[in-house]
C-alpha cells in the first residue's frame, strides 16, 4: 500500500513537473516577441497619415536582421479584422511577412509567387502582406523626395497620389484587391507607418520569422534573384516544396534594344529607352553588373537604371541575376528639364563570372513640341550621301538659328555634336552607317548617313 502510494505521488509529481516545464517553455517562446508597436485600436478613416520621411531607395539592412527577435504588432485588414503576430506564432508555425503597395511594380509582379507559396505550404506557413506607404505615387516618392513615376505604372495607368488619411490608404488596398487575385491576408499599416518604420522601409521587403519570434531569413526585395524563399522555408520547417533549386552562375548574356537607343520627348518629360537582356544558357544563371560608365547630361538632367527594380538617380551601378533561359527587361531613364536639349549616357553590362560584357549608349532628345516633330524628314537635304568625310546641309536655312545636332553610330554612341552648321566635317571618323539628329524648339528629326 505504501509502495503503491509512493509510486502514485512520484508519478503525479513527474507529470506535474513536465506540465510546468511545458508551460514555462510555452511562456518563454511567447516572451521572445518584444513589446508591440501597435495598433491598439482600429484607426478611423479620417485619421491623417503622419509625415513620411525620405529614405534610401534600396535600404539594405534596415529593420531587424537574421537571428534578431522581432517586434510584436497588430494590424487590421480591409474589413477591420485584426491580426497579431504573436498570436500567429502561437500556432507553432513560421510566419512570412512581405511588404508592398499598389504603386510598387516589383511587388505587383511578385503577387503570383506569393499565391503560389501559400498553395505549396498550406497550413505549414502563415503569410501576411503588409500594405505600407506608396512607393511611386504621383506625389513625391519616399525613395527620392521627388515625383518618381515608373514606366510600368504609366503604361498600366496606376497613377495615384500618396494617401493623406487612413481611409485613402484603405481605398488603394481595395483597388489592389479588386484588380489582383491575392490569396493571403493583406494587413494595412497604421496612419503613422509604425510597421514600415520599424521593420525596414523597403518597398518589397520580406521576413521569415520562426515560431519563437526570431528572423530566420530576410530579403530586402522578396525573392529577388538569386534569393529563394522556398529554400529558406524548406530548411526551417523542414519541408520539401520542390521549388528550391540552385544553379551555377556561368551563363552568358546578350542585349537587344526594343526599338532605338534614342528617346524623344518634350521638355521636362521623362524619357525612356527600353531593351531586353537575354540569358543564353538553359542551365546556368547570369549575374551581371550594369554600370553608368559615363554620362553627358545638360542642365539639371538626371538619369536612372531600371532592371526589375527601378533605382534612384544617385545609383550608378546595379547587379541583377537572370535565371536559366530567362530574360530581364531593362530601361534607361532620362529626367529632363525645361530647356530644349539632348543628353547621353554610356552603360556597361558586365558578366560577373564570365568574360562577357558589352557597352551601350543611350540618348535623350527634347523639344517643346508635343509630337515627335513639327518638321519632316523631307526637309533634311544632305549631300553627298554617302561621303568620305563632309556633309552639306543644303536647306540649312529651313532650321532655326538655335538648332543643334548630334550624330550617333549603330551602337547609339554619340560621335559628334554641336550647333547646327551648313557644313559638318566628320574627318577621321570610321566608315559605316550613322544617324544625324537635328533638334530645336519645334521638335527633332533624324536621317541616316553613310561614311565611306
Amino acid at each position: 500500500m505504501t509502495c503503491s502510494n509512493n509510486f502514485f505521488w512520484k508519478k503525479y509529481l513527474a507529470s506535474f513537473s513536465f506540465f510546468a516545464l511545458y508551460l514555462s517553455l510555452a511562456s518563454f517562446s511567447f516572451a521572445q516577441i518584444q513589446p508591440g508597436i501597435g495598433l491598439d485600436d482600429l484607426p478611423l478613416d479620417s485619421d491623417p497619415i503622419c509625415t513620411i520621411p525620405v529614405v534610401p531607395s534600396n535600404p539594405n539592412g534596415a529593420g531587424p536582421i537574421v537571428n534578431q527577435e522581432v517586434l510584436d504588432f497588430s494590424l487590421y485588414d480591409l474589413d477591420g479584422n485584426s491580426s497579431r503576430l504573436s498570436e500567429a506564432l502561437e500556432l507553432g508555425k513560421p510566419v512570412l511577412l512581405i511588404s508592398g503597395s499598389l504603386t510598387c511594380p516589383v511587388f505587383r509582379e511578385r503577387i503570383p509567387e506569393i499565391n503560389e507559396m501559400a498553395s505549396v505550404y498550406g497550413d505549414n506557413l502563415t503569410i501576411f502582406i503588409i500594405y505600407t506607404v506608396e512607393a511611386h505615387p504621383t506625389t513625391p516618392s519616399p525613395y527620392s523626395g521627388t515625383v518618381w513615376l515608373t514606366l510600368q505604372n504609366i503604361n498600366e495607368n496606376i497613377l495615384h497620389p500618396q494617401p493623406t488619411t487612413y481611409g485613402e490608404r484603405k481605398n488603394l488596398v481595395d483597388t489592389l484587391m479588386s484588380n489582383y487575385q491575392i490569396d493571403v491576408p493583406v494587413l494595412i499599416d497604421g496612419p503613422c507607418n509604425n510597421w514600415w518604420l520599424n521593420y525596414g522601409t523597403g518597398a518589397n521587403i520580406a521576413f521569415l520569422i520562426d515560431e519563437n519570434g526570431f528572423v530566420s531569413a530576410k530579403h530586402d526585395w522578396f525573392n529577388q534573384l538569386q534569393l529563394n524563399m522556398y529554400c529558406e522555408v524548406d530548411a526551417l520547417i523542414p519541408f520539401f516544396s520542390g521549388y528550391c533549386t540552385n544553379y551555377e552562375d556561368m551563363g552568358t548574356f546578350t542585349f537587344e534594344l526594343l526599338a532605338d537607343s534614342i528617346a524623344y520627348g518634350v521638355t521636362s518629360d521623362v524619357l525612356a529607352v527600353q531593351g531586353t537582356i537575354f540569358n543564353n544558357s538553359s542551365t546556368d544563371f547570369v549575374v551581371l553588373d550594369i554600370i553608368k560608365v559615363e554620362t553627358d547630361l545638360p542642365g539639371s538632367w538626371e538619369s536612372a537604371l531600371c532592371a526589375e527594380i527601378c533605382y534612384s538617380v544617385n545609383t550608378d551601378s546595379i547587379r541583377v541575376a537572370i535565371p536559366p533561359g530567362g530574360q530581364q527587361e531593362f530601361i534607361f531613364y532620362f529626367y529632363t528639364d525645361d530647356e530644349v536639349n539632348s543628353g547621353s549616357a554610356l552603360v556597361m553590362m558586365r558578366n560577373v563570372f564570365v568574360a562577357n560584357r558589352l557597352y551601350q549608349e543611350f540618348v535623350g532628345v527634347t523639344s517643346t513640341s508635343a509630337s515627335l516633330s513639327n518638321l519632316s524628314l523631307q526637309e533634311i537635304v544632305i549631300y553627298p550621301n554617302p561621303t568620305s568625310n563632309t556633309f552639306v546641309i543644303e536647306n540649312f536655312e529651313a532650321f532655326s538659328d538655335n538648332s543643334e545636332y548630334i550624330i550617333i553610330d549603330n551602337s547609339g554612341k554619340v560621335v559628334h555634336e554641336g550647333a547646327l552648321e551648313p557644313i559638318i566635317n566628320l574627318e577621321n571618323q570610321d566608315s559605316g552607317a550613322y544617324q544625324i539628329i537635328i533638334f530645336n524648339e519645334d521638335g527633332a528629326v533624324s536621317k541616316r548617313i553613310i561614311l565611306l
